[in-house]
């Protein structure tokens, strides 16, 4: 018996008869909210905008949960997506665990290894059958799963999904999938549509060369075109994720403030190993300054390296490891650069530990983070603040950018903010604090850093604020047009 087939049995005598009245016995508020909104009132769409550690998938689970449960549609005709496999499997897995009956379709090689056992048997996939016996078992093995598992563009195939009807549709990462993926995935009789997302964070990649949010752009995800047209997301609005102090920032300059924090500052003690500039903010930014450092951008190719920085993340690597109690599952680094991917891979000291560049790990959350900025010289793609939002909001107990701050702060973009806030926190290394921090101005300020990817801000949506908080918490949900930035996939 596989380990999820043991959860799922030990899970068999729960009840499932939804109460929403005790809902808030589990969730939060404003997770009570969306999932209200996309369970019990008559609504053919939801929007849920999950920031980073906000519980978007745990949302998304009980509401596909609930739909069945409740009976909002029969066995079968649930449909549970994403364009990313890695987020099909985390739906796969979390559905398991509420003793739900699924099957997983797609490549055998695209799904994690112990989630195999959810596909149709080997012999289905062609391999001993002919096509019409193929056809045949398939539509049996699907007629006793209760919840369809697979990418929006799987839900497409003429071969798996045949005669089937998907009327509850949830689509989680929704930001990150194209216009067109999402919408191959209502071809097949929709009568319900949730999308889980958020539009603060990067967009699908693509090779588009449309301008930035016209109707041609196809980097916009219908999440985001739906907002950019008045449709407003309901807001997760509680991060147990970060620190508080890490928290701070991303808030107010990427959610105009309304992120707050469901952790305490004791629950994510900084990791020990690292000279932390203030114990009780687990933050740093080490300066990499000028050519005598070696602190210089070098162009390779279309990329840029930073050996300055390479060296000073292999310094801050050697602190934390040569703690007892950090280990190197513990940290991230990343970078926005596929050559300062590369140049970090190769350092010995660096070995095993993860190094992924900043679009990469959207998503994802590790214990302690190492952003490499890499720039001195402009900044090309890193001035877009949707990913300076994801490189930000990965860390829970640690945080630690390494760059130019004379540079960063000269910028007109999220990473001059951030310096701000490191300056006036106390936690560049070297320097004693000084200036101020400035919330209001950071919240005022989003719509110019958002803008700054090239999308600019039109005239503000305007919503009926109530207690369901409908107000979209970023400039580019105010925006009339698209967020823009630079579209080009990873150099």
């Amino acid at each position: 018996m596989s380990r999820l087939e043991a959860e799922a049995e030990a899970e068999a005598a729960r009840v499932h008869a939804y109460r929403y009245e005790d809902l808030s016995r589990e969730f939060n508020e404003s997770q009570c909210i969306a999932i209200r909104a996309a369970t019990t009132e008559r609504r053919s769409l939801t929007l849920i905008q999950g920031p980073p550690g906000t519980g978007k998938t745990r949302t998304a689970l009980t509401i596909l949960e609930a739909w069945l449960r409740g009976g909002a549609f029969r066995p079968g005709t649930i449909l549970a997506a994403s364009d990313s496999n890695i987020a099909v499997d985390n739906l796969l897995e979390g559905l398991a665990r509420r003793c739900i009956r699924v099957v997983r379709l797609g490549r055998v090689d695209a799904v994690r290894e112990d989630l195999r056992h959810f596909m149709p048997p080997r012999e289905l996939r062609g391999v001993v059958l002919s096509p019409e016996q193929y056809n045949k078992e398939l539509k049996r093995c699907l007629a006793q799963a209760e919840v369809v598992c697979c990418t929006t563009m799987s839900a497409g195939s003429s071969t798996m999904m045949k005669g089937l009807t998907f009327e509850g549709v949830l689509v989680d990462e929704a930001t990150q999938a194209t216009e067109a993926s999402t919408l191959v995935a209502l071809m097949r009789g929709a009568r319900q549509l949730v999308l889980l997302g958020d539009q603060c964070q990067l967009p699908p990649t693509t090779l588009s060369r449309a301008p930035p949010g016209t109707s041609l752009d196809a980097s916009l995800s219908l999440f985001t075109r739906l907002v950019h047209d008045g449709v407003p997301p309901l807001m997760l609005d509680t991060q147990y994720r970060m620190h508080p102090a890490l928290s701070q920032l991303p808030s107010d300059l990427f959610y105009g403030g309304r992120l707050r924090d469901g952790t305490l500052a004791h629950e994510r003690a900084a990791l020990e190993g690292f000279p932390w500039p203030r114990p009780d903010v687990p933050a740093a930014l080490i300066p990499v300054e000028g050519a005598a450092a070696g602190g210089g951008e070098i162009t390779r190719g279309t990329s840029f390296v930073n050996v300055g920085e390479a060296d000073a993340v292999v310094w801050a690597v050697r602190h934390l490891l040569g703690s007892r109690t950090t280990r190197p599952g513990d940290i991230g680094i990343i970078s926005p650069y596929a050559a300062q991917v590369q140049l970090l891979r190769s350092r010995a000291e660096l070995r095993g530990l993860e190094v992924n560049s900043i679009d990469g790990f959207q998503g994802r959350e590790m214990e302690l983070i190492i952003v490499s900025t890499v720039r001195t010289r402009g900044l090309g793609f890193m001035a877009d603040a949707r990913r300076a939002n994801v490189a930000l909001t990965r860390a829970r107990r640690g945080l630690i950018v390494v760059g130019a701050p004379s540079h960063l702060a000269r910028t007109d973009s999220a990473w001059a903010f951030w310096v701000r806030w490191a300056r006036a926190r106390g936690v560049v290394l070297g320097e004693q604090p000084h200036g101020e921090y400035d919330a209001a101005h950071a919240r005022e300020a989003s719509e110019t850093i958002f803008a700054a990817t090239g999308g600019g801000v039109a005239d503000a949506l305007e919503v009926d604020v109530d207690a369901r908080r409908l107000t979209p918490p970023c400039s580019l949900a105010r925006a009339g047009r698209g967020p823009g930035g630079d579209r080009k996939t990873q150099p």
